[in-house]
């Protein structure tokens, strides 16, 4: 391929690994960013309306995920870098959400008592 290119191709190689960073850089964004978000939102309010944890643990994914997806959507548009701390702070309240979720349900497990979800 580098060989073809460097005959006289049509793009110069030195386009190609920009491309492929490029590419990463996006999929990056949109596959931890938006879908995580997303999803943690999602997953918060089944836990937050069926009562099966605590209320205090889909209260940070409740948080969590907009604040995610709020970044994802400032780095999309340039407002701060994809890598910079902004987004690392941001992200904190999804990890927090994460880590308790996952410990108390392998402390606790769901409670037993959970109400059925109401409309």
């Amino acid at each position: 391929m580098r060989q073809q290119f460097a005959s006289g191709g049509i793009v110069p190689i030195s386009l190609i690994p920009q491309a492929l960073v490029a590419f990463h850089n996006w999929t990056f964004l949109l596959g931890p960013g938006f879908t995580s978000g997303t999803d943690t939102v999602l997953l918060a309010y089944l836990m937050y309306r069926s009562r099966l944890v605590p209320r205090l643990i889909p209260i940070l994914g409740l948080i969590g995920g907009p604040l995610v997806f709020a970044s994802a959507t400032a780095v999309l548009f340039g407002l701060y870098g994809q890598y910079s701390t902004t987004p690392a702070i941001l992200a904190l309240p999804e990890f927090a959400w994460e880590l308790t979720l996952a410990l108390y349900l392998i402390i606790k497990g769901f409670r037993k008592t959970a109400s059925p979800m109401q409309r």
